[in-house]
């Protein structure tokens, strides 16, 4: 079993402090040329056409999967704030459909997960809640997402404001949000789905400009030519600033042989809207720090920022697989990068991924 140390890589670079497919391959492009011959009972005339090469596939910037439509890949990503307290805000709705997940860890030992669609909607998304600063550093690298979120203090909110995303809270589109009243508050704030909120997008906004993972090529080694098998992820999320505790939530992941499937508290971890155990093709851990916000929450716990700019120590799984090494992200509009011990680039199998933070040791692998 692989544990991660307990002294983590030094992280670097700078930071804003703040608050919160299809399965074909892609078509080659190919040349072809036809010769007809054209007889009558005087003359034989031979004459050569050339077709156009034949168009690439659009492939999604979140998931490196082919798309049907060249649109799909134009259209803003909208990112969404879920809660993740077990037994309250679980399980959640809609999350299944999202093409990538961070899992952040926030203040009180839980996690909350920030999810992304753009060539995939759900309906209806939540619980939503409030903002952090983390939030801000992962989502300018997709070219003014729509981020949806209920609740944040006045200086988080400010950060969220005046960063490049675009704010799509309850404040901003109260008329997409609603209480689901079978669950208890603050617990059961819900946004009528994905496609309604991209609707309310201002006029030119368009999707990420680059793929924000590097996703493997035909005959490339997943994730690394140095990998070596995995099967099994236990995540753990220790309370951040050295206060004591335990790693939160129990979190696992298993390789059933196709992708890697979820486990919270003991249990699958489902959604609600009936897409079954959550299940992803990647899982990245990306080890980082916890800064201080400079807010509060209403227990008067300090309220972490997680550092995503910098760099630190990495486990990547793809494929049964595992690669260790590093993440470097340099700013906050540049999508991250992984390398494995011996410098290669990590990369994935096309597909969903998740992706957690955790701010220091215990999680461990075999």
């Amino acid at each position: 079993m692989r544990t991660r140390p307990l002294a983590a890589l030094a992280l670097a670079g700078s930071l804003l402090v703040a608050c919160g497919g299809g399965e074909e391959e892609q078509a080659a492009t190919t040349d072809s040329s036809t010769a007809t011959t054209e007889v009558d009972e005087t003359t034989t005339t031979t004459s050569t056409t050339t077709e156009a090469p034949a168009a690439a596939a659009p492939v999604s910037m979140l998931t490196g999967l082919p798309l049907v439509d060249q649109w799909v890949q134009s259209r803003p990503v909208v990112a969404v704030k879920y809660d993740n307290v077990e037994g309250r805000s679980s399980p959640q709705v809609g999350i299944g459909s999202a093409e990538v997940v961070y899992e952040v860890p926030v203040e009180g030992q839980v996690t909350r997960f920030l999810a992304l669609f753009q060539s995939i909607d759900a309906s209806p998304i939540g619980p939503i809640r409030s903002a952090r600063g983390s939030e801000i550093g992962l989502l300018e690298e997709l070219n003014g997402p729509l981020f949806a979120w209920h609740g944040a203090n006045a200086l988080l909110n400010s950060h969220v404001r005046s960063s490049s995303v675009v704010p799509r809270s309850i404040d901003d589109v109260p008329h997409l949000y609603y209480r689901d009243r079978s669950r208890r508050s603050p617990y059961n704030s819900f946004a009528v789905g994905t496609a309604d909120i991209r609707a309310t997008a201002p006029e030119g906004s368009t999707g990420p400009l680059q793929p924000i993972l590097r996703f493997a090529q035909p005959g490339e080694a997943v994730p690394s030519p140095n990998a070596l098998p995995a099967t099994s992820i236990r995540l753990a999320f220790p309370p951040p600033f050295g206060a004591r505790g335990g790693g939160g939530t129990a979190v696992r992941f298993e390789w059933d042989g196709s992708r890697w499937v979820r486990f919270q508290a003991g249990h699958a971890h489902v959604d609600a809207a009936g897409g079954g155990q959550l299940g992803v093709d990647n899982v990245i851990v990306r080890f980082t720090q916890a800064l201080d916000s400079g807010t509060v929450d209403q227990a008067g716990s300090r309220v972490p920022t997680a550092q995503v700019v910098g760099e630190g120590e990495a486990w990547v799984f793809s494929g049964g697989k595992v690669a260790t090494g590093t993440w470097h992200k340099p700013d906050n509009a540049t999508p991250t990068t992984y390398r494995d011990v011996e410098g290669n680039e990590i990369v994935l199998a096309p597909g969903k991924t998740w992706i957690a933070l955790p701010y220091g040791p215990g999680s461990s692998f075999r």
